[in-house]
């Protein structure tokens, strides 16, 4: 498996900085409730998900994660940011082209 990371432009990159502190500034509370939530999550998984393998610990992740907290506060976080940042947004998604 390979992971091809995205590769931004100037321009890109300081809009995806402008559309995330858009998103922590406007989206305070729920921000701050998944980095709590996130912290717990990952003390939990490293219990339940042993690293026997990496697919073994992927495949416990993944079920670990579809049913957590933190996956609701999440996507909370995201539907937040693109509601409360939708012009930072689509000038991103028109520059990507997407």
């Amino acid at each position: 498996m390979s992971f091809n990371a995205i590769k931004f432009t100037k321009k890109e990159e300081q809009l995806v900085k402008k559309f995330n502190k858009c998103k922590t500034r406007k989206c305070a509370k729920l921000n701050k409730e998944a980095i709590k939530e996130g912290k717990i999550f990952d003390k939990e998984q490293d219990k339940a998900c042993p690293q026997k393998s990496r697919e073994a610990f992927y495949n416990c992740s993944v079920g670990f994660y579809d049913k957590s907290k933190y996956k609701t506060l999440v996507k909370k976080f995201s539907k937040c940011g693109a509601k409360k940042c939708s012009k930072e947004r689509k000038t991103l998604k028109n520059l990507r082209g997407v």
